[in-house]
């Protein structure tokens, strides 16, 4: 996947995440798809958030919202084997996509709010190990692509 750089025409800039907070504070109840300001990359020490898409309405399914997190490879510091055979790349994927998904349990354990809001979660997985898109690798970034329902009441943010 290419990576947001903020100079190309028609790309939103690359902003660092402490820019985040207060652009969030800053919807606090306005209608809640107000959150479409929020799209574009965010930088971190060692990770970049990529907001993408935004659900238009707290009561959209998951899959309407679309959320990036990406980290060098050089930073995840991963041993090489885990991206040298095809089986090695699609274990690799699955196993991260787990232990995402129980990060999310453990840390946001459901909705709070109304519809999806609250919920981060990423595409359960099943007892199989697959061949999933919800995380992927390439020469320079491990990404995972999750969902976040940013939190409301009714229609409108609750950023409190």
């Amino acid at each position: 996947m290419k990576r947001a750089t903020g100079t190309g025409v028609g790309e939103r800039p690359v902003r660092p995440i402490d820019s985040l907070q207060p652009q969030l504070k800053g919807l606090d109840g306005k209608d809640y798809a107000a959150y479409q300001s929020l799209r574009g990359s965010y930088t971190y020490k060692r990770f970049r958030l990529h907001v993408d898409q935004i659900p238009k309405d707290t009561y959209a399914p998951p899959s309407t919202g679309v959320f990036r997190l990406s980290v060098s490879r050089a930073d995840a510091n991963f041993p090489d084997e885990c991206f040298t055979s095809r089986i090695g790349c699609v274990a690799f994927r699955d196993f991260l996509t787990r232990q995402f998904h129980k990060a999310c349990v453990r840390l946001c354990p459901g909705r709070r709010g109304t519809g999806n809001s609250g919920l981060i979660t990423i595409s359960e997985p099943g007892q199989e190990i697959l061949d999933r898109t919800s995380i992927h690798v390439d020469e320079e970034d491990i990404e995972a692509r999750f969902f976040l329902g940013f939190p409301a009441t009714g229609r409108s943010k609750t950023l409190r």
